[in-house]
């Protein structure tokens, strides 16, 4: 069900995203996310995306999204858990305590706070996954 993203799926994605956000990226801005060398794209197709970029040793969550008719079925939980083994890092709005408690019961951590980021200020949460020998680089 969960698969990797390709340029031909903007147009679902891009729909997805204005019925996800007060303010959505341009369908240009996502298409340069699909095709940028460090991204990885995941989703379920028109019911849920994932877009993560590797930046140096870290690997930041940059979009995640559900369809509202989907919502609380799981979608955005195994979108995080098909990335296991890797150390994620994402923001989000201090205001956005839903978004929080799902991020924290994913085993993510706050680790600092961006001020005035949004304009509101924003956490930086962490979720370390334990590599082979069960110790994390983070």
């Amino acid at each position: 069900m969960i698969r990797k993203l390709a340029l031909e799926d903007l147009g679902w994605i891009a729909q997805l995203d204005s019925l996800c956000f007060e303010k959505p990226w341009s369908k240009s801005a996502i298409q340069e996310e699909l095709l940028h060398a460090d991204a990885h794209c995941y989703g379920i197709p028109e019911a849920a995306v994932l877009l993560t970029r590797q930046l140096a040793d870290e690997r930041w969550v940059f979009r995640i999204m559900t369809a509202p008719h989907v919502r609380r079925k799981g979608y955005a939980k195994q979108l995080i858990k098909a990335l296991e083994g890797l150390d994620l890092w994402l923001e989000v709005s201090e205001l956005n305590l839903q978004a929080i408690a799902f991020y924290e019961n994913l085993g993510f951590e706050k680790i600092c706070k961006r001020l005035n980021y949004y304009p509101e200020s924003a956490w930086v949460m962490r979720r370390c996954s334990p590599k082979e020998n069960g110790v994390s680089a983070c």
